[in-house]
């Protein structure tokens, strides 16, 4: 039996590193988070698993780049396509499950 954040190969433990991204931009005094919707898993922020010999700065911004590739441009996973967006911090936004808690870690730290 595997722990979070692990996984069992051939009885070998190893750890899985994860990223996620809070891109956050101003505009007219208005703080504003980068999400994206995924069609069949909801509104989420751009995260993702470090690839191997990948550094973390590296792994993040490819998972962004990934997800939301420009905020103007749909990026498509298996024909179905990923629609990123700018929302205002306040009211916090909603977002899939564990990505809400990990939202939540972040809002009693700013």
């Amino acid at each position: 039996m595997s722990r979070p954040g692990y996984i069992c190969i051939k009885g070998v433990n190893k750890i899985i590193q994860k990223v996620t991204a809070f891109v956050v931009r101003e505009r007219c005094g208005i703080k504003e988070l980068l999400l994206f919707k995924h069609p069949t898993a909801g509104v989420q922020i751009p995260a993702g698993t470090v690839e191997d010999g990948e550094d973390i700065e590296t792994a993040v911004k490819r998972e962004v780049y990934e997800e939301t590739a420009d905020v103007w441009e749909l990026k498509s996973d298996g024909g179905r396509m990923f629609m990123p967006y700018w929302t205002p911090l306040s009211p916090k936004p909603q977002i899939i499950p564990p990505q809400d808690r990990w939202l939540d870690f972040v809002y009693e730290r700013i």
